[in-house]
């Protein structure tokens, strides 16, 4: 398999883009059992509520149908709210604007920013695959990253459609609205960011999991099923914040902080929200639920009706 390939398939794009680690919510503020129906959260304020679903960006055919409570929370939400629009897979434009931005421009490559050591280490990696280092020379590391756990995924047979895009199809069937938390050129320059000035710290970290990527999956998807949190945010947070701390920082501590207080904008209105951000967004003491409940508001499971 070729970058050609890759490149022909923006179906792809649509999901290296969301694909911002599967995790969902910690234990801490939450005065409720550990294990609950699923991944879907109750935030309220007096009368006033909204739901807060951690997503599985990435789910196989067997991972559906979901579990009920994401079904009743969309059927009882006015509004959808995702992370950013999603691209249409057939904008060519739209992708040929990704991968300018996920592209090194003025001359530089990824085999100028590697070490020889890491550079080599990439190279055994990919030769598993029958591809090198070349063929992503002209990608930033975030890009070739997510490469990555795609071809984990691809082999696995996991990379199927996630719960964000199965709640787009919807909506947009149901004539739902659909409102965003950022936008997508905020999400790519993101991710062109990701790894700039620790290009081998960040190669080597991703490098070192890559084969564990669809076994974690799985196991992430177990529990998100039952909304396991403590089991989620062990398999999928821990390393992720030892291991490279500043791409958490961007990737999950300031992206929640600036959402809670778009978050608190949707409350004091007639609608009723569904939210859905990756998993990852959600627990910890930097997650959405612990600064939604420091900020006043309850946070409880939700237990879709006729399940218990």
């Amino acid at each position: 398999m070729t970058i050609s390939r890759f490149s022909s398939r923006q179906s792809s794009y649509r999901r290296i883009i969301r694909n911002s680690c599967m995790i969902a919510i910690t234990t801490l503020l939450l005065q409720a059992p550990a294990f609950a129906a699923s991944s879907v959260w109750k935030i309220s304020k007096g009368s006033d509520e909204l739901y807060l679903s951690g997503t599985i960006h990435m789910l196989p055919p067997t991972a559906f149908p979901l579990p009920a409570e994401f079904e009743q929370a969309y059927t009882k939400a006015d509004v959808v709210v995702l992370e950013a629009k999603l691209p249409d897979p057939g904008d060519q434009k739209a992708a040929m604007a990704m991968m300018a931005k996920l592209s090194y421009s003025n001359g530089d490559t990824l085999s100028e920013k590697l070490s020889p050591k890491v550079l080599q280490a990439l190279a055994d990696y990919l030769k598993t695959f029958s591809l090198t280092p070349q063929q992503f020379n002209a990608f930033k590391p975030g890009f070739v990253v997510m490469q990555i756990a795609m071809l984990e995924l691809r082999k696995a047979g996991m990379a199927g459609e996630g719960v964000d895009a199965y709640f787009v199809k919807k909506a947009t069937r149901d004539a739902k609205p659909q409102h965003y938390l950022e936008t997508m050129e905020f999400q790519l320059d993101l991710m062109a960011s990701m790894g700039a000035g620790t290009e081998d710290q960040f190669m080597l970290a991703n490098l070192k999991h890559a084969d564990e990527t669809a076994e974690l999956l799985r196991q992430s998807i177990t529990a998100w099923q039952v909304g396991d949190i403590a089991a989620l945010e062990r398999i999928l947070l821990n390393d992720a914040r030892a291991d490279d701390p500043v791409s958490y920082e961007l990737l999950f501590t300031k992206r929640n902080q600036d959402w809670v207080p778009k978050i608190q904008q949707l409350f004091g209105n007639k609608q009723r929200e569904l939210i859905l951000v990756g998993a990852g967004h959600l627990p910890g003491e930097d997650g959405l639920l612990a600064l939604l409940s420091a900020a006043g508001y309850q946070v409880e499971h939700f237990v879709a009706t006729g399940t218990k």
